[in-house]
Order: C-alpha cells, then sequence, then structure tokens
C-alpha cells in the first residue's frame, strides 16, 4: 500500500493489456494518496486511456485534441475526469492544472462562479504560477488552437483577463486548495 509508483506501474501495465478494470483499480489505490496518480485517473475518465502518449505537438498539444475516440474496454466521464484533475490540481499537480483549464475552455467542467473563459485562464495561470515560469504560458482557444497569453485578448476581454490573475494569484497562495 505504500508503493505508489510501483502501483502505478502495474495499473500501466494492466492498460497496455487491455484489462482496464485491472487499471483502474490500481489507479484508484495510487490516486487517494497521489496528486500524479489523481492525474492519471482523470486522464482516464476524459480519453480512456490513462497512459496516453501524446503525438505530433507534445503533451499540451495533445490535449487540445480534446474529444479523442475512447480505448476500447473504457467509458469516458467528463464528471469523474474533473473530479480526479480537481483532486490533484489541488494537491499541486501542474498537469490537472492544465487539464482544468482545458475542461473549462471546452465547456466540460461544471459550471464555474464566473464564466468558463475565467476559469480557464485561472486554472491555465495556477499552472503557470506552479511552475514559476519555467515554461512559455499558451492556452487553448475555443477553435482549438494554441495561443499565447498576449493574443488572448482576442477572445477575452482585459477585464476577463484581469479577474483570472487575481484568483490565480489568490488560489496560488491558498496552496492551490479552493480554487
Amino acid at each position: 500500500k505504500k508503493h505508489g509508483g510501483a502501483q502505478l506501474n502495474l495499473a500501466e501495465a494492466h492498460s497496455q493489456l487491455g484489462e482496464h478494470k485491472k487499471a483502474i483499480t490500481w489507479l484508484k489505490v495510487v490516486a487517494e494518496r497521489n496528486p500524479t496518480g489523481a492525474w492519471h485517473l482523470g486522464q482516464y475518465y476524459r480519453t480512456g486511456d490513462p497512459f496516453i502518449i501524446p503525438q505530433k505537438g507534445g503533451y499540451y498539444g495533445a490535449m487540445a485534441e480534446y474529444h479523442m475516440k475512447s480505448t476500447p474496454g473504457s467509458k469516458v466521464d467528463f464528471k469523474k475526469a474533473y473530479k480526479w484533475y480537481k483532486k490533484g490540481a489541488e494537491e499541486g499537480q501542474r498537469d490537472s492544472q492544465w487539464a482544468l483549464g482545458t475542461m473549462y475552455s471546452k465547456g466540460i467542467a461544471p459550471r464555474p462562479p464566473n464564466d468558463y473563459s475565467v476559469a480557464a485562464i485561472m486554472w491555465w495561470r495556477v499552472n503557470l504560477i506552479n511552475q514559476r515560469g519555467n515554461r512559455v504560458w499558451y492556452y487553448e482557444t475555443p477553435n482549438g488552437s494554441l495561443y499565447n497569453i498576449e493574443r488572448s485578448k482576442k477572445w477575452n476581454s482585459a477585464s476577463v483577463i484581469k479577474l483570472a490573475f487575481t484568483l490565480a494569484e489568490a488560489c496560488a497562495k491558498r496552496g492551490f486548495v479552493g480554487c
């Protein structure tokens, strides 16, 4: 029960063998204690494959391809994906933070208190803050392409961006909890 890395490896092995129920059983064990496990479980419920290997465009390019065909034997469930991404995000897992932003940008996350654009940009900004600026910050536009924040004014007003950034700063100060 204390070896999350080994349990994650077991989940991946079962997934590669097409044994999705066994893979999910192990992922749930890991996800309860490990934010990376929570991200993998979110991936499973979003795409049907918890160990998706992005192709062209790298990881963040793959996130733009949101409505992928599900893996045989799996069930795509955006509510469950959101639940596990949220758990990982609140524990500081950066990929979960990015994934939440993408879910909000596509309108497939639960309705946020403000609006979907604010929530999406907030989570992407949280991701950037969490990475201490080590990556050029891009975000996904409504048409699925990736754009730098400087170009975001084309899709969002300055007030939306300012509110999202303010919320992201507050979220980071709370240790990513309750965002």
